[in-house]
């Protein structure tokens, strides 16, 4: 019974990581602890940088989005070590690709050429997190009855 219960959870939280990991947001946090284990001024061997390992091209995505919505936002390649200009890169590329914000579809956005163990990496960092937030809101909602 204990066994069935656990893999329906799992299926459950599956499901969830899949559809939308928001508030806070899951997904963005699994990439960044996938990327870079939130390491800002990391560098790559192939020369993505920062927490979310950008490179010139998804700069060059962002900057045409941004032109095409009239965002009024451009980025240089030394933005992506700078967290708030990263994460706002993630964004601006991730709403305009991915409006379902699928962690699917992002894994493709971010990194086309992976394999699906990156996408299977990324989705279990989403169940991890969301198992650690709801943790943490039942010991909020225990202490604050209390």
């Amino acid at each position: 019974m204990r066994k069935l219960i656990l893999l329906l959870l799992f299926g459950v939280l599956s499901h969830i990581a899949e559809c939308q990991a928001k508030e806070p947001d899951l997904l963005l946090l699994a990439f960044i602890e996938i990327e870079s284990s939130f390491n800002a001024d990391t560098i790559n061997h192939l020369g993505y940088g920062g927490i979310l390992q950008i490179g010139q091209e998804m700069i060059d995505e962002a900057n045409r989005i941004s032109k095409k919505l009239n965002l009024g936002e451009s980025f240089i390649l030394s933005d992506r070590l700078n967290v708030n200009k990263s994460i706002r890169i993630w964004y601006i590329v991730q709403n305009y690709w991915n409006p379902k914000y699928t962690c699917r579809r992002a894994c493709k956005i971010w990194n086309p050429t992976a394999s699906n163990r990156y996408y299977i990496k990324v989705k279990n960092e989403v169940i991890k997190l969301l198992q650690q937030n709801m943790i943490n809101k039942l010991f909020e909602d225990y202490y604050e009855s209390k």
